[in-house]
């Protein structure tokens, strides 16, 4: 009887130590990789001709070559402040070149399915002189969700974008890290 119950004390001690050790295992590596994109395509849908006052929003659709997604479509969704609450101004006295609080939302879809979720924020400014030579948009980007390759993708960095004069064509940049856990 003496037996068994040591036997079953030992065999319990064993179950937690076994435990612990499990317990104690560390996490998987984080592995950040360089992540760049580069691409163009053009406005699908736009609120914002004509706005100089309010909020406004304007979604462009277009293609990217980068590391890590090969060539795959983007779309992403602009939102601008073009309240005197979110403006800066780039030239006072006089200030004629103001940016403003932009932020949005894109999606990256690999030519497999796969995606990569953004969310972005940052300033959109005319280009110089006078307001004449288009906008850019300068600012950051944050990986917040994916699916099937990039289901728990993580990541960040630069985002730009630049809009013609006429507002037909965008080019888009990202510029940072993409990992998975």
């Amino acid at each position: 009887m003496v037996e068994t119950k040591r036997a079953i004390t030992l065999a319990t001690l064993a179950v937690l130590f076994s435990g612990l050790l499990l317990a104690a295992t560390p996490a998987p590596a984080l592995t950040l990789k360089p992540f760049s994109a580069i691409g163009s395509g053009a406005p699908t849908a736009d609120d914002c001709s004509g706005s100089i006052n309010g909020q406004c929003s304007v979604t462009f659709g277009g293609t990217v070559k980068g590391s890590q997604i090969g060539t795959a479509s983007i779309t992403a969704t602009l939102s601008v402040n073009h309240s005197t609450t979110g403006e800066i101004c780039l030239d006072n006295p006089g200030c004629t070149d103001q940016c403003f609080a932009a932020s949005g939302t894109g999606t990256i879809t690999t030519k497999n399915g796969s995606t990569i979720t953004l969310g972005q924020d940052g300033l959109l400014c005319p280009v110089p002189p006078d307001s004449t030579g288009g906008e850019n948009f300068s600012g950051s980007f944050m990986v917040t969700g994916g699916t099937k390759k990039f289901a728990s993708a993580i990541g960040s960095g630069l985002a730009g974008a630049a809009i013609s004069a006429d507002g037909s064509v965008v080019t888009f940049t990202l510029t940072g890290t993409l990992g998975t856990p």
